[in-house]
């Protein structure tokens, strides 16, 4: 994995979001530990499937990039999955400094919050 971006504070946020726009992640893949306190969200261009060729916006890219988010310094998630369409894409993350929780906002109503220790998130190219 090739480091892309690492963020400390939320003020880079925009940055992060930039790269990540388009990309969503599947809840089954989405691994929480605790010993190490981190988060680890895979995200992946969504694909769509034609006649048994996987394709992605870019019909020439059989291989979409991927990255991995990683949160650090994590004490607990909550994630609520009312609609349980399983594959959620990224709208916005926000960082709450009073609560020292990042809110992870998507298209599809979901409830996702990250409770931590301090505001640490780093993504990788997979």
């Amino acid at each position: 994995m090739v480091e892309i971006l690492r963020l400390n504070t939320d003020t880079g946020v925009d940055e992060l979001l930039d790269l990540i726009h388009d990309y969503w992640f599947d809840l089954d893949e989405i691994k929480y530990d605790p010993a190490a306190q981190q988060l680890k969200i895979p995200l992946s261009q969504k694909i769509q499937r034609k006649k048994s060729k996987i394709l992605t916006k870019d019909k020439n890219k059989l291989h979409p990039k991927r990255y991995i988010m990683l949160i650090k310094k994590v004490l607990d998630v909550e994630i609520v999955d009312s609609e349980k369409v399983g594959s959620y894409d990224i709208n916005n993350i926000a960082y709450k400094t009073d609560t020292k929780s990042i809110v992870i906002n998507t298209g599809i109503p979901l409830k996702f919050g990250v409770n931590v220790k301090d505001f640490e998130i780093n993504l990788f190219e997979d």
